[in-house]
């Protein structure tokens, strides 16, 4: 498959919030078990990243993000710079929460 070609997750529908839910409401998942696991199956790495989206028609879509750092790069920034402090391996996740305490 191209680089530029998107790719979609089979069995994972994402929609936007209906029109009486709260801010706080981003928009909403489902997922249909016996597809995404077919699907999930056919991903050949440890993690399945997602990208959510707004389409030109002004619909939210979910899109598979198979981004991958160049190693080289990597590897040539850590060599030019032995003082530089990693922030952590390529498959962590960033995830705020704000915690009510």
């Amino acid at each position: 498959m191209s680089e530029n070609q998107n790719k979609f997750p089979k069995g994972f529908y994402y929609q936007e919030p209906h029109q009486n839910a709260p801010d706080f409401v981003k928009g909403s998942a489902s997922i249909s078990v016996e597809e995404f696991t077919d699907y999930l199956q056919s991903v050949n790495d440890d993690f399945l990243h997602l990208s959510f989206l707004i389409s030109k028609s002004g619909k939210p879509y979910a899109r598979v993000n198979d981004w991958k750092p160049n190693k080289t790069q990597k590897s040539d920034e850590s060599e030019s710079n032995p003082n530089k402090v990693s922030s952590g391996s390529d498959d962590d996740l960033n995830i705020n929460i704000d915690l009510p305490f």
